[in-house]
């Protein structure tokens, strides 16, 4: 499907690629595919994408690339992306500490996504650091 243009499937394509799902791992592929995801507006793929730029997996660690790319899922409202923004700044990585916005952040996240476990934990540890 991707290569016959279907974003959507390039965007989980790359998940299969990212995590070895049918195909063998190739976080290289991951990243190419997670950005045509992003680029038309798949917000996971976006949040995917920040997370291979703060983990050094098919690019290297780029913090300011993986804050753009949270801050764009976050705002297309995709609850991971409002979390992975928020322990960004719950643990000053790549920006100065500020528990006040990362708990501005998982309250976001939770009100996108009630279920994100991710961010339940996390609003917790942010709470009781702040």
């Amino acid at each position: 499907g991707c290569d016959l243009g279907h974003k959507f499937a390039c965007a989980h394509y790359a998940v299969a690629l990212d995590n070895a799902k049918g195909v063998a791992n190739d976080p290289g592929a991951a990243v190419r595919n997670y950005t045509i995801g992003c680029e038309a507006g798949f917000m996971f793929a976006c949040t995917n994408l920040g997370f291979m730029y703060q983990g050094d997996r098919g690019v290297p660690v780029n913090h300011a690339e993986s804050l753009r790319l949270y801050q764009i899922a976050c705002d297309g409202g995709e609850s991971y992306g409002c979390n992975n923004l928020g322990h960004m700044h719950m643990t000053g990585r790549g920006v100065a500490v500020d528990n006040t916005r990362a708990i501005a952040l998982f309250e976001r996240a939770l009100k996108i996504d009630a279920n994100n476990q991710y961010a339940k934990d996390n609003l917790r540890i942010a709470r009781e650091g702040a």
